[in-house]
């Protein structure tokens, strides 16, 4: 978990700066030694369900991509063009953070985001297909509004990026399924949002209203 603190603690660091410089300048120095420190060891690795962090390589990459936005230092440009099977082989997860870190990327790494960005919009239009509400409904637990919210957020930052190949519409249904365009009711999953909205939120303590 200490590379997804890194990349918590980056993007911090930019929140914060000219409102708490202090605190700005604690997070990045915090985020820079854990980078060293990780860097330099084989991976502790326990994983435990989901209260553990996710894939080593997916939080990495997510580290390297904050702290590259954040200090512009080519060592961490360097380690995200290293990682980009990693962003290849799960695009719909990584492409957001594909994105915001092509400003800050050479043109080679910029073409092939481009080219991935199509080869994803051709296995959407498959994907989204399979229901009448345009968003990939998981059928998993948790309602799946987290993969919906995922896809919404993802589609913003690839029409923002690629606005000819990616429509603004794919975000706008995210939004319109949060909102009441579901299956079962038209009750709105956002408190206080919407005609008929979620009265009882799923708060910090759980499902004990």
């Amino acid at each position: 978990m200490n590379f997804g603190s890194a990349a918590g603690l980056a993007a911090a660091s930019r929140a914060l700066r000219g409102y708490n410089d202090a605190l700005a300048d604690e997070c990045l120095q915090t985020a820079l030694r854990v980078w060293k420190f990780e860097k330099g060891r084989k991976p502790n690795l326990y994983s435990h369900g989901n209260t553990t962090g996710g894939d080593p390589a997916d939080e990495e990459l997510r580290a390297a991509i904050e702290l590259l936005i954040t200090t512009k230092d080519a060592l961490y440009a360097k380690r995200v063009s290293e990682l980009w099977p990693v962003i290849d082989q799960k695009f719909s997860v990584h492409a957001a953070d594909a994105v915001r870190a092509m400003p800050h990327m050479d043109a080679a790494f910029q073409k092939k985001v481009r080219m991935r960005a199509l080869k994803y919009r051709e296995q959407l239009v498959k994907d989204l297909g399979e229901n009448p509400f345009g968003v990939p409904i998981t059928r998993g637990g948790w309602a799946g509004n987290g993969a919906v919210i995922g896809f919404a957020v993802t589609m913003y930052y690839l029409h923002r990026a690629f606005p000819e190949v990616f429509p603004p519409e794919h975000t706008l249904r995210g939004l319109d399924y949060l909102y009441g365009t579901h299956p079962a009711s038209n009750v709105s999953f956002v408190s206080s949002v919407g005609a008929h909205s979620k009265r009882v939120a799923y708060g910090s303590n759980r499902a004990d209203f």
